[in-house]
């Protein structure tokens, strides 16, 4: 399955809400943030770093912290580096896929490792390898932090749906209607012909712990998207 954001076109037309978003995705954006100050981080690596929004928070949320903005888009990178231009050295720029091994490329260790809606556009065994990675470029006692979108039961279909209408009322969208008549199986189908892979929390909190993250825990859930990760041990 092929990143849609992959697409030069698409990222460089891409328009984001406000920096931070507004309603539940700036509180999500805040937890991420303050969950990261707990660890007075100096070098901060963000996986899938978009057009450096959430970069730019961070660098101004931590003064003595630098960011490496790590993604495999060539068109969200750049504007990335338009967007983090003002904070100059702070701020380094690694092109890489997530299926790549980029942890020479990226260096560390890092105090914290960041990810907002990044890693459900790959499969199951590439999402591990990633967790795998950002277990390795963790100093001992480093974050993990990630807001994610994740799989549910297809019994709560509509009770979702109805999360998705308070988040999109919240954030100053137009809700979109509840489908009764569209299935949990169709609406995944067309999300995975899109590009989204979501994996379910428990799933995901299982790979962090085989792979020696602890504690590991979730943050902050709505619905599917959820504040999850860990600490590496030392």
């Amino acid at each position: 399955m092929a990143n849609p954001w992959l697409d030069d076109d698409k990222a460089r037309a891409w328009v984001p809400g406000p920096r931070g978003g507004a309603g539940l995705r700036a509180e999500y954006t805040r937890v991420l943030l303050e969950l990261a100050a707990i660890h007075a981080p100096r070098r901060i690596l963000d996986l899938g770093s978009g057009t450096g929004d959430l970069d730019a928070l961070a660098l101004e949320r931590f003064p003595q912290a630098s960011v490496t903005c790590l993604d495999g888009s060539p068109g969200l990178l750049a504007r990335a580096r338009e967007t983090l231009a003002p904070f100059g050295e702070r701020a380094a720029f690694v092109e890489s896929d997530f299926d790549q091994d980029w942890r020479e490329a990226v260096g560390g260790p890092f105090d914290v490792v960041m990810s907002v809606e990044s890693v459900h556009h790959i499969e199951a065994d590439a999402k591990r390898r990633v967790y795998e990675r950002c277990f390795d470029v963790l100093r001992p006692g480093g974050l993990f932090v990630t807001k994610e979108r994740v799989a549910f039961d297809g019994r709560l279909w509509p009770h979702v749906q109805m999360l998705w209408q308070f988040r999109e009322h919240d954030e100053g969208e137009e809700p979109r209607p509840i489908d009764d008549g569209l299935a949990h199986a169709q609406w995944l189908a067309a999300e995975r012909a899109g590009g989204d892979i979501p994996d379910t929390l428990d799933a995901q909190l299982a790979w962090l712990r085989e792979i020696g993250f602890d504690p590991v825990d979730s943050f902050a859930r709505l619905g599917d998207r959820v504040v999850f990760g860990g600490v590496k041990p030392g």
